[in-house]
């Protein structure tokens, strides 16, 4: 299988950067560079939703990773999809609609190896409820002042710097 998966791979960068490559002309290398990224470290979006100075965090069945308490979050087949795989993902998760809003940004996680996209939405509808029990144990609302201290891995400064300036609202 691993050939066929090679060669999977390589027809959907292919085709990916084949389609940049003629809209977009000289910025090719740079998107393929990225699918490479893709490649080597699975992509996952990250949604911090907020409803007035409290955000949602879900905390992880099992302790066997060194995160347990996270924003709802989801894997990325695409790049381009994150803010539609985000509001998907906090909805399955639990169970209330958000509104994109805005990105913080990207990094390679230092501490879990994923490439990781940072997206803040906004509250719309819906009571907060654990719909993944197979994943979560539990979900809440909890004031985003103190929503850092419950991440057990490295927190993204734009995640931080935001959370402060949503705790002081």
């Amino acid at each position: 299988m691993g050939a066929l998966w090679d060669n999977l791979e390589k027809t959907y960068l292919l085709y990916w950067a084949g389609g940049l490559g003629l809209a977009a002309g000289g910025t090719l290398l740079a998107w393929y560079r990225g699918w490479i990224s893709v490649l080597k470290h699975p992509r996952v979006v990250v949604a911090i939703v907020y409803r007035g100075s409290k955000v949602v965090m879900v905390r992880r069945r099992g302790h066997a990773e060194p995160l347990t308490w996270q924003f709802p979050a989801g894997h990325l087949k695409r790049p381009d999809d994150a803010a539609v795989r985000a509001i998907d993902e906090v909805k399955e998760e639990t169970g209330i609609v958000c509104e994109f809003e805005s990105t913080l940004g990207e990094r390679l996680h230092p501490d879990t190896k994923v490439y990781v996209h940072y997206v803040v939405c906004r509250y719309a509808s819906g009571t907060l409820r654990n719909l993944d029990t197979k994943e979560n144990e539990a979900v809440g609302w909890v004031g985003a002042r103190t929503a850092g201290d419950r991440i057990t891995t490295d927190l993204d400064e734009n995640v931080r710097q935001f959370l402060m300036k949503l705790g002081k609202n």
